[in-house]
């Protein structure tokens, strides 16, 4: 039990208005740490929505980082073609998706820091990776 961490477990990530960001709102500790497990929607669809809701928070509270952690989890990422009952044992095309999504997430915040498997397989065995990224405020212009 540790005031600091916060579950927002249920979320609808498209709908969410963080409580923090609330007009008329202060906290002492606004987030630095955001872990995200999606199911069932790609990651895609969601990334661009949490650096938002990050650059808001950093404009308000002035955060010089941001770390992220996220299970990725390609089977919600491909097309159903690919999946036999819910997994995805196509080698190929989970090293694509990887890539491709490993990419993405390096040019919607300018770098990934790590990325590695999950040791754990998922719930019907599909096999999950880790990234980790640290977000950091843009440098401006200088010209």
């Amino acid at each position: 039990n540790d005031s600091r961490v916060k579950l927002y477990e249920k979320t609808h990530i498209l709908q969410w208005n963080p409580p923090w960001l609330a007009d008329g709102t202060h906290v002492d500790q606004p987030p630095t740490l955001i872990t995200m497990d999606l199911s069932f929607i790609s990651l895609k669809k969601v990334y661009l929505n949490i650096l938002n809701i990050i650059r808001q928070t950093h404009e308000r509270y002035q955060l010089p980082k941001v770390d992220i952690l996220i299970l990725i989890k390609p089977q919600f990422e491909v097309s159903a073609k690919y999946l036999r009952k819910g997994i995805l044992n196509n080698a190929q095309v989970y090293k694509e998706t990887i890539a491709d999504l490993c990419a993405f997430l390096s040019c919607a915040n300018r770098y990934q820091l790590e990325h590695s498997p999950c040791t754990v397989l998922g719930t019907y065995g599909n096999q999950e990776e880790w990234s980790y990224i640290q977000w950091v405020p843009e440098e401006p212009n200088n010209l």
